[in-house]
């Protein structure tokens, strides 16, 4: 009796203390309980409220904690709709659509496409046959520096 009376007093204290926490934990601006995130660049990205007249931006501490007046609306850092979660980097990898690892989020070409043989070289766009396409993609890039 005295085992179930104890495991009880501690399944009680433990959900008092879950439920009862005054710990708080800070977002990557420094905000205690703040909605500030981290996107795929490593920017630490604040919510905002959006004027959709004026177009000003006013950045919030805490999102859930804004109000937005008339012809305004929060913006979360992630929202879908937000153009400055992930504007400000660069994603390496290969821009090429015709290489084999195509990457069709990255921006900078990093160098990294590899090609499977053609059978014909000439087939610049690889549509099987040598046309006036890729006369006029090779005239394109004539007299280009390869640095």
């Amino acid at each position: 009796m005295n085992n179930v009376l104890s495991i009880l007093a501690l399944i009680t204290g433990l959900f008092f203390f879950a439920n009862n926490s005054s710990a708080q934990s800070s977002d990557c601006a420094g905000i205690v309980n703040g909605t500030a995130m981290t996107d795929e660049c490593g920017i630490c990205q604040q919510a905002y409220i959006y004027n959709f007249i004026t177009h000003a931006v006013v950045f919030v501490d805490n999102a859930n904690e804004a109000e937005a007046g008339a012809n305004e609306i929060v913006v979360f850092p992630n929202d879908p709709s937000n153009p400055y979660w992930g504007a400000s980097c660069e994603v390496p990898g290969c821009v090429y659509p015709e290489a084999l690892n195509y990457n069709e989020a990255a921006t900078k070409d990093d160098f990294s496409c590899y090609f499977t043989e053609n059978p014909c070289p000439s087939d610049l766009n690889f549509d099987g046959i040598t046309g006036t396409q890729d006369l006029l993609m090779f005239l394109v890039e004539f007299g280009l520096s390869c640095n």
